[in-house]
């Protein structure tokens, strides 16, 4: 279960941070191990983009002198343990000056204070805390200014908040953000979504007959665009993809009414907290009124096609999929493979129901690229990844190409989301090497065998 609010703000004031041992970053609380090296200007940078992307979120909480380690069954580091260390070794106002100065505009009541350990009153930990900020105000910019005898230049840039982690913009994405206003979208959005989906639809025979020449090219044509995206192609992959074998049109795909599609692709549903999902916590964009997309840094980006055309893609390294193994080895995490197979399967349910007349019958297609790049291998292992097998690999498989591509239908009458993400794992398990009887959180129901969705919403 994870730290509430009101308990983190406990811990926090009773100074007892060793209840914190075991709990996992999220959007609003971050760990640093060390003080940020603000005497040089990259640790000046550092602290400020930090600073920014809570501010241009909904605020949080930075703890320093803790160290973190990545998460066996969740997405994200979780604490391990505290390192606290002597008041005199950070100086919360020159913190405070440089937020001041590399930040614009002007953040109100951030904090930053040294507070003591429970049992240890010469040793403690910094705690900046930076309060919700008002819209109107957003963004905060990273600045700089570097006077020198013959020019002066400005640098900034802007970073915000998601999951886990700090996301710099590109400058090619924090130009376009720029450009068509920050709050524009925030406060009239609704009103143009309506009048958008309106205008679209006197385009929606064309599209359809255009698509229906070629379904297998346009999945593909999509697949490539979606991993053009921060040049996802070139890394590491895993891609999800489903789409009906006839014409269907969504209803609410450009509506922010509650219960839309576009709200479910905003806040997809989610097995257990800080696990493998869907969840991107972007706002969703409309693309050319063909499309909406979220993404989530670089790490992965969803595309949901007006025809109900899903594509998922993540990487399939340390930073999503997988873990770090030996030299030439990269371990894909068995939990995270499981659980975002359930939950893309789970969330298409909700496109489906989402159609203007129900498709008789979807593909659903798994593509993993570069499983060999630059001679590093991904592997798997049977089982879950606590289990014997797992720890002592006795049973690891390599890829054994360096693409895999499957596409399986099925019929969407009695749609079951967890014996659907049965059968796609029992093929990639297959590839790898293994029986079916190898897949971690399954279980027999009716004489099928399925994925135990409550078994994983379990783990903690």
């Amino acid at each position: 279960m994870a730290i509430s609010r009101e308990k983190f703000n406990e811990v926090i004031i009773a100074s007892d941070f060793d209840q914190l041992i075991g709990e996992v970053e999220n959007i609003w609380f971050d760990c640093k191990s060390q003080p940020y090296q603000i005497e040089l200007d990259s640790g000046k940078r550092e602290l400020a983009k930090d600073i920014s992307s809570f501010l241009n979120a909904q605020g949080g909480v930075i703890l320093i002198g803790i160290k973190t380690k990545p998460s066996t069954i969740h997405f994200g580091d979780e604490i391990e343990e505290i390192r606290p260390f002597i008041q005199g070794l950070v100086n919360t106002s020159q913190y405070k000056d440089v937020i001041k100065s590399w930040i614009y505009p002007e953040a109100d009541e951030i904090e930053v204070e040294w507070k003591p350990m429970k049992n240890d009153s010469k040793k403690g930990i910094v705690i900046i805390r930076m309060p919700a900020q008002k819209d109107a105000i957003k963004p905060f910019l990273i600045t700089k200014t570097l006077d020198e005898k013959k020019r002066i230049e400005m640098f900034f840039g802007y970073a915000e908040r998601k999951g886990d982690n700090s996301q710099p913009l590109s400058i090619i994405d924090l130009q376009k953000t720029l450009r068509s206003g920050f709050n524009y979208e925030n406060k009239i959005k609704e009103r143009f979504d309506g009048m958008e989906a309106i205008l679209k639809q006197s385009t929606t025979k064309e599209l359809f007959d255009l698509e229906k020449k070629n379904i297998n090219d346009k999945v593909n044509a999509r697949i490539e665009k979606t991993i053009e995206y921060d040049n996802m192609n070139q890394k590491k992959l895993i891609i999800l993809s489903a789409y009906p074998k006839e014409v269907v049109s969504l209803k609410t795909i450009f509506s922010n009414v509650e219960g839309s599609i576009r709200e479910s692709l905003e806040h997809p549903p989610v097995l257990r907290y800080a696990g493998w999902s869907l969840e991107t916590l972007d706002q969703a964009k409309i693309i050319k009124g063909e499309m909406i997309s979220v993404a989530n840094g670089s790490r992965k980006i969803i595309n949901l096609y007006r025809d109900a055309t899903l594509v998922f893609a993540g990487l399939a390294d340390a930073a999503f999929l997988s873990w770090g193994g030996s030299q030439n080895k990269l371990k894909i995490h068995s939990t995270a493979l499981v659980e975002i197979v359930y939950n893309f399967v789970n969330f298409y349910d909700l496109v489906l129901r989402d159609c203007q007349k129900m498709p008789q019958e979807l593909c659903i297609r798994v593509d993993l690229r570069n499983m060999h790049l630059d001679g590093i291998v991904n592997y798997l292992a049977p089982y879950h990844t606590q289990s014997y097998t797992q720890v002592f690999h006795d049973e690891d498989r390599d890829a054994p190409d360096n693409n895999y591509t499957i596409s399986l239908d099925f019929k969407t009458e009695n749609f079951n989301s967890e014996k659907i993400a049965f059968d796609i794992l029992k093929e990639i398990y297959l590839w790898f090497g293994f029986s079916e009887e190898k897949i971690p959180y399954t279980k027999k129901e009716n004489g099928l065998s399925i994925i135990d969705s409550s078994a994983i919403s379990k783990l903690k």
